[in-house]
């Protein structure tokens, strides 16, 4: 059976409310069809394995328009990502390996394969070998970057007072220098202060600041839904302040959503301490993987 192409508004909303009763395992893309359906990114392709009882959601590239080059970062335009319903990994499977595979789009791109499922990993090597591309991670051990999904609800979230002195307020677009300096993914890629910049305007985030203007520190939700670039200036750590950071992003975004996610590498064992004090539990057969593909015609 070929993959079906969803377009429509209110068939969109249909695959966001299922993807609901699979939360938290369903985060980033239920985040990502919901920016669909906002109209926070263009030229993305949703696709299902078969309508409407679907078991397979998978968001790709679309066509080249104009509009590309207008969204803030590669990685939003050209990224891969896809859920799978419990049990169902052999639909998965089929709909990867079908001949008219959402994966097939814009093979001779570079594209960012985010939050991925670990089982689906040895599936997606062999698919891509066949356009004389590969999978790819570009870092010191080139190694794919494996993540846990962690979550929280509102009633596990820890409550943590903000001390006399002390405030929380969302990020700015003054702040988006701060941002850059502090988060370890920014480099020197020009298209990382515009991603910031997008975030900061549409996305929830807060910035934890003295009552003088200092800043302790900043976290963000990021274009997948989950939050991270968390960062708190040497001087303030082991102080607390990262917990009244992360929960205070928590508590703004309980306003809209059932559950908040955040993705940490798996080697992260502080992070994950630290998320597990906040009220964050790990998300049952959450392993994702973040890495490229690349096409002979690209370049890394």
């Amino acid at each position: 059976m070929d993959p079906v192409k969803v377009s429509l508004s209110e068939d969109l909303q249909v695959i966001q409310s299922k993807l609901s009763y699979h939360l938290p395992r369903s985060l980033i893309v239920f985040h990502e069809v919901e920016s669909i359906i906002k109209n926070r990114v263009t030229g993305r392709l949703v696709h299902v394995n078969r309508w409407p009882d679907f078991s397979v959601v998978t968001v790709t590239p679309g066509p080249r328009s104009e509009q590309d080059q207008d969204l803030p970062r590669p990685a939003i335009k050209y990224s891969w990502m896809m859920f799978y319903t419990d049990g169902h990994l052999e639909d998965a499977q089929e709909m990867i390996e079908s001949p008219k595979s959402p994966f097939n789009y814009r093979m001779e791109e570079k594209i960012l394969l985010t939050g991925f499922p670990q089982t689906c990993l040895s599936m997606l090597q062999n698919h891509t070998t066949q356009f004389g591309g590969q999978l790819w991670h570009k870092s010191d051990d080139g190694k794919f970057v494996n993540c846990v999904l962690m979550a929280a609800s509102k009633n596990m979230l820890q409550d943590f007072a903000i001390p006399t002195g002390y405030e929380v307020t969302d990020l700015t677009q003054s702040d988006v220098q701060l941002v850059m300096d502090t988060w370890k993914f920014a480099g020197k890629d020009s298209s990382m202060e515009t991603y910031v910049k997008h975030l900061i305007r549409s996305r929830p985030s807060v910035k934890l600041k003295t009552d003088s203007g200092d800043c302790i520190g900043v976290m963000l939700q990021q274009y997948y839904g989950c939050i991270g670039m968390l960062y708190v200036y040497p001087q303030y750590r082991r102080k607390g302040f990262a917990k009244i950071i992360i929960t205070s992003l928590a508590k703004t975004m309980f306003e809209i959503y059932s559950f908040v996610g955040v993705s940490i590498e798996s080697y992260n064992k502080e992070s994950m301490d630290l998320h597990t004090k906040c009220g964050f539990d790990f998300v049952e057969d959450g392993e994702v993987f973040w890495c490229y593909y690349s096409s002979p015609k690209s370049n890394k």
